[in-house]
């Protein structure tokens, strides 16, 4: 099983309530941090998150900003179909994250928050790239910072990556305080086009 199997069918392997589980962790304080890296490109009109799950981060950001649009992507259906029931102002659309061909210059904003490290270190720079493009902006990723290399407990599953050395200038913020219940979250990284 690859990783896009793995959260293509989360929903078999966590169970009844997953969706909720994740809906109700609006509170953690990583989503906050994330959603003040957005804030820093100033006003915005457009947001897209890449792994958005249910779309909490997402929801966040339209209480921040009214009115903002906002397009989630994900590879898990149930996922996307519990975000429209909660979000439907917002698109959703399903997709593996390595299979998105995106227009130029069609977000203000792309952000991330612990999907990048489900891709696969030989398809980061090609999904990078798109992203990069389809961002009018910018970038957010929170995502586990370096060392890069596989993630020892879930292996071929998830792997830590150098942003440094992928994405040309851009800022990174080493967050230590989160708490363990935020994951391996301990990086932000924001890129902002020249």
């Amino acid at each position: 099983m690859d990783a896009a199997d793995y959260w293509r069918t989360r929903h078999e392997t966590f169970g009844p309530g997953w969706c909720d589980h994740y809906w109700h962790s609006s509170a953690a304080i990583h989503r906050r941090y994330l959603i003040d890296a957005v804030g820093t490109f100033g006003p915005i009109e457009t947001l897209a998150e890449v792994g958005c799950n249910v779309g909490i981060n997402l929801w966040l950001a339209c209480r921040r900003w009214p009115g903002v649009s906002l397009v989630g992507y994900d590879i898990n259906q149930e996922a996307l179909d519990y975000a429209h029931e909660q979000m439907p102002q917002a698109v959703f659309w399903q997709a593996d994250l390595r299979d998105l061909h995106l227009w130029d210059d069609v977000f203000d904003v792309i952000m991330t928050c612990y999907s990048l490290a489900y891709c696969p270190p030989a398809d980061l720079p090609v999904v990078l790239g798109r992203l990069m493009r389809a961002a009018k902006r910018g970038l957010v990723l929170m995502e586990p910072g370096p060392p890069a290399g596989s993630i020892p407990d879930l292996g071929h599953l998830e792997w830590r990556h150098d942003y440094a050395a992928l994405l040309p200038g851009v800022e990174t913020t080493y967050l230590p305080s989160l708490p363990e219940s935020c994951g391996r979250l301990d990086h932000l990284y924001t890129w902002r086009r020249p």
